[in-house]
């Protein structure tokens, strides 16, 4: 391509340009809202807004509604913004098999809990972002939603997995490991739960009583509650086990659980059984 350039025999500011009329025709022709001449003699449309709802957009001019029509596809497609990008990342550990239903659906409730549609850091496109932008929104997080040490690995899980896909895709040149290599928290930013641990199990004495008044009222929780503290199975666990599992006297196979996820397509939870435990994963 240089040589044809160098020597005339192509001219490539052409070739772009029509390149670029061609991208505009394309996006004008699947833009699926009207654009039309009102009677107020302004150009309409309509262009949808980051939550969903729509935006009613006009123009003077036919010629400036459609720039801001291709415009608003082109920053879409090219220089997309914080919640944009989620769903593509999450969308392509769906496809790979990277993340189980569940997990999924773990990501997506604490992607909308901190990154709401009405958060301000949502609108920042990730070709604009700097370490002072995010910086400072992730202290503000971490006061906003008292996090502790546990719930701020989750958040900042989902920042280093988006800024990577982010850099992988070109949609920005921002390095989020080398920004976290030399980001200084404070220690006492983080919530700090105190927490009794005499209340977090049961004394020998009360499990024992537990146990007694289980075997004297034997129905079915009862009996799973029984053999759960004696062997300390999961709950998860505990609701799939089988009569087949029970393979001899004194022994059972612990193979299956039971986990709960929401149903993207259905939109609802959904629970069902998943043939591996937890320390299989």
């Amino acid at each position: 391509m240089n040589y044809l350039e160098e020597n005339g025999i192509i001219d490539v500011s052409y070739i772009q340009e029509v390149v670029e009329m061609e991208k505009r025709k394309t996006i004008l022709a699947n833009h699926p809202y009207k654009i039309w001449e009102g009677k107020d003699s302004y150009w309409h449309t309509y262009l949808v807004k980051d939550d969903g709802t729509l935006q009613h957009k006009k123009r003077k001019h036919k010629d400036d509604i459609e720039k801001d029509v291709v415009q608003y596809y082109i920053d879409k497609e090219e220089r997309p913004k914080f919640r944009e990008v989620y769903q593509k990342w999450i969308a392509e550990k769906e496809e790979c098999g990277e993340l189980e239903a569940n997990s999924i659906t773990r990501y997506d409730n604490a992607f909308e809990r901190y990154f709401p549609p009405n958060e301000p850091f949502c609108d920042i496109r990730l070709c604009n972002m700097t370490d002072g932008k995010l910086e400072k929104f992730i202290k503000l997080t971490i006061k906003k939603f008292n996090m502790t040490k546990k719930t701020y690995s989750m958040f900042t899980l989902i920042l280093r997995g988006v800024f990577k896909f982010a850099k992988r895709e070109k949609y920005t040149t921002f390095d989020i490991t080398s920004f976290f290599n030399n980001l200084v928290l404070k220690k006492n930013i983080f919530e700090k739960k105190h927490v009794n641990p005499k209340s977090q199990v049961f004394t020998r004495k009360e499990a024992r009583q537990l146990i007694n008044y289980f075997q004297n009222n034997p129905t079915v929780i009862h009996l799973g509650l029984i053999l759960a503290f004696y062997t300390g199975v999961r709950i998860g666990e505990l609701c799939t086990l089988k009569r087949s599992d029970n393979i001899e006297k004194y022994f059972l196979t612990i193979q299956r659980t039971e986990v709960t996820y929401k149903d993207k397509a259905l939109n609802k939870y959904v629970t069902t059984i998943k043939e591996s435990t937890k320390g299989d994963d």
